[in-house]
C-alpha cells in the first residue's frame, strides 16, 4: 500500500461476489476476491513473488479480538494504531472501486 502509482479496477462480477484488481506502477499487483453474501470462504491470501506463490491463511477468530484491542488502544493512547496515510490509501482504493467506470477501466488512485 505504501507504493505510489496505484490503480484500481473492479472486474468480473457484481456484489455479492466480485473481484478488485490493484496494480502499482512498479508492476506489483493484487487481486481481492470480495464475498458479501455470508459465504464461508476463509480469509486468506496467495502471495506471489519471483521465487514462489505462497498461500497465507488468516485465523479469522482473532480478527474481532484484535480489532477490539486496537480500538481500546486508540482510545487509551489517543493515537491511531495504523498510520493515517495507510488508512487513507485503503479508503481511496474503496472509493475508486465503487466508481461505475471502474468496471471498464483502471481508476488512478
Amino acid at each position: 500500500m505504501s507504493g505510489t502509482g496505484c490503480g484500481a479496477h473492479t472486474t468480473l462480477g457484481r456484489e455479492p461476489r466480485s473481484r478488485l484488481l490493484l496494480e502499482w506502477s512498479d508492476g506489483a499487483t493484487a487481486v481481492v476476491h470480495v464475498r458479501t453474501d455470508g459465504s464461508t470462504t476463509p480469509y486468506a491470501a496467495s502471495v506471489t513473488t519471483a521465487a514462489e506463490t505462497r498461500y497465507v491463511s488468516i485465523d479469522s477468530r482473532r480478527i474481532f479480538a484484535s480489532t477490539v484491542r486496537a480500538f481500546l488502544t486508540l482510545f487509551d493512547r489517543g493515537e491511531a494504531n495504523v498510520p493515517r496515510a495507510e488508512s487513507l490509501a485503503v479508503r481511496r482504493i474503496l472509493y475508486a472501486a465503487a466508481r461505475p467506470e471502474a468496471r471498464s477501466t483502471f481508476i488512478d488512485i
